[in-house]
């Protein structure tokens, strides 16, 4: 606050400003956080490949599904190679696209699920936005929505 009379007159310039009245600089020091660089998508499949998998029609039945923007769901009795085939087209993808994020997410049980979903929030760095939701599903799934943080599997 001025409580002087007279004439001031301040020039404002990058990184502090000058006094013509009383001849005298004032520096500003702005500490501002420094932005993480984005990250790069990678896939978060805990299983190695199997080198030995043999190609199979599901297979290009799902990657015609997935190309034409649809959902898919791999359905079968236990044993059938439902995981196998979820394993070997989430490499694949990645081979074909390294832009795209590939999430697995186990759902054997809820506790599973949950736990999956608060790593994976934690390991995209995704905090809790300034408008009060602090649901982890919530945010990972505003995250998907998010156009600009790119496609995923």
């Amino acid at each position: 606050m001025n409580t002087s009379t007279g004439l001031q007159k301040n020039y404002a310039q990058l990184g502090g400003s000058y006094n013509t009245q009383n001849n005298s600089h004032i520096n500003n020091y702005f500490s501002g956080t420094a932005k993480s660089p984005p990250l790069q998508p990678t896939s978060s499949v805990p299983f190695p490949r199997d080198r030995n998998f043999v190609d199979r029609e599901a297979l290009h039945e799902v990657d015609a599904i997935i190309k034409a923007g649809r959902s898919c769901a791999l359905v079968g009795l236990g044993g059938v190679g439902k995981s196998q085939i979820a394993i070997e087209y989430s490499y694949r993808v990645r081979e074909s696209f390294s832009d795209t994020w590939v999430f697995w997410i186990h759902a054997s049980s809820a506790a599973r699920f949950d736990g999956d979903v608060q790593r994976l929030t934690t390991r995209l760095k995704i905090i809790p936005s300034n408008d009060g939701i602090s649901n982890p599903f919530l945010i990972f799934h505003n995250w998907l929505s998010d156009e600009q943080n790119g496609n995923w599997l």
